[in-house]
């Protein structure tokens, strides 16, 4: 195997595991995503609902903003695994929302 050969094997290589590294984050991206909009559902159903179905809305929202923020955590680690260290643009892009109380 001669030079030009090796590199461009593993140049294809380096190509195939970014492509899967770019996969990756983007399946916890949209995981996270999911979470996120589930919390905005339950914060809108909060401010048009019955007392009563407020107690079980908060503790929905609760669990829905617990798992949003461990995928957050999931994709800030994702991040730093391929080098990216400021988690400042993905806090800005996927805030958490506010507890609801």
């Amino acid at each position: 195997m001669n030079v030009r050969t090796t590199i461009n094997t593993s140049l294809a290589h380096e190509a195939e595991l970014n492509k899967e590294r770019a996969a990756g984050v983007g399946r916890t991206a949209r995981t996270l995503e999911v979470h996120l909009a589930k919390c905005a559902e339950l914060i809108e159903e909060f401010c048009l609902a019955s007392p009563v179905r407020r107690a079980g809305i908060l503790k929905e929202h609760a669990i829905a903003r617990a798992e949003a923020k461990k995928w957050q955590w999931y994709l800030m680690v994702q991040r730093e695994a391929i080098g990216v260290w400021d988690h400042e643009p993905l806090e800005r892009l996927y805030p958490l929302p506010p507890e609801l109380k």
